[in-house]
């Protein structure tokens, strides 16, 4: 049961582009990202291990905790290419990880732009003052094909476990609003003869305004970056209090902290 008061969640989202260069240079400025919204929980995506450029054979998500006391983590293999280097996802938490787990999402040998990456869905349940919640993190195929295969596994999985609290799924979707995993995922489209109901956060709060994510060299592309929240009857009361970009400004030499802007929401769980 949810404490009488309630409990005010923020959690994040941040593709932190691997080891793209200049990764020395980037750490620090991803670090003050997640310092200055100081979120409860944190989803990364394009986590790299890479023998060639961890430090002191420490992944990027142990280089990253390392540098956020005070946070629990853990990460998750997905594409793994031989014995040298893998890409995968990591969650953070300031609270308890009560257990973790995870589901390969299936891949299409037909599909150059999906068979050649291993993407998975990465779920943490991590204890709040109001009970245990179930985070999950993700990171979709690029193709869109395939994600409209995958975003049902993914939701399948999700629906496995059981909650008092609603269920939260961030991450790199791949995908802007307008394409059908994303009208899947906000019940407002059938894949498979299956629907769903979650939230937006970014369009609860602005709307129609753009909240585009991805930047192409220098130039902001499109919106896939999402925090989507689940409305299916079985969790407590809440409540979207802010959405907002972060990791989204350059230090002064114009670098960014990654080729993709973090998104950052506000819930109120609870009375």
């Amino acid at each position: 049961m949810l404490r009488r008061n309630g409990f005010t969640l923020k959690v994040m989202t941040l593709n932190i582009w691997n080891y793209n260069d200049p990764w020395s240079e980037r750490l620090p400025l991803i670090i003050k990202a997640v310092r200055e919204e100081n979120p409860d929980i944190v989803g990364f995506q394009e986590i790299r291990s890479d023998l060639q450029f961890d430090n002191e054979g420490k992944n990027q998500a142990e280089q990253i905790a390392e540098r956020l006391p005070g946070y629990n983590f853990v990460f998750e293999r997905a594409q793994i290419d031989g014995k040298t280097r893998w890409e995968g996802l990591a969650t953070m938490a300031m609270h308890s990880i009560l257990s973790f787990d995870h589901l390969k999402l299936s891949r299409n040998p037909n599909e150059p732009r999906d068979w050649r990456h291993q993407r998975i869905v990465l779920r943490a349940e991590i204890e709040l003052p109001v009970g245990p919640l179930h985070f999950f993190n993700t990171h979709l195929s690029l193709s869109e094909k395939c994600r409209d295969h995958s975003i049902v596994e993914v939701v399948d999985f999700i629906r496995r476990f059981k909650s008092n609290l609603p269920k939260i799924i961030v991450g790199d979707f791949n995908a802007p609003p307008d394409q059908k995993s994303i009208r899947f995922m906000l019940g407002e489209t059938y894949i498979n003869g299956k629907k769903t109901a979650f939230h937006d956060c970014w369009r609860e709060i602005h709307g129609g305004e753009e909240g585009l994510t991805y930047r192409v060299i220098d130039k902001l592309a499109s919106r896939i970056d999402y925090v989507f929240i689940n409305s299916e009857g079985e969790g407590a009361a809440w409540k979207i209090l802010d959405s907002r970009l972060t990791a989204n400004r350059p230090d002064k030499r114009g670098l960014f902290p990654s080729d993709h802007y973090g998104l950052a929401a506000k819930i109120r769980l609870g009375i």
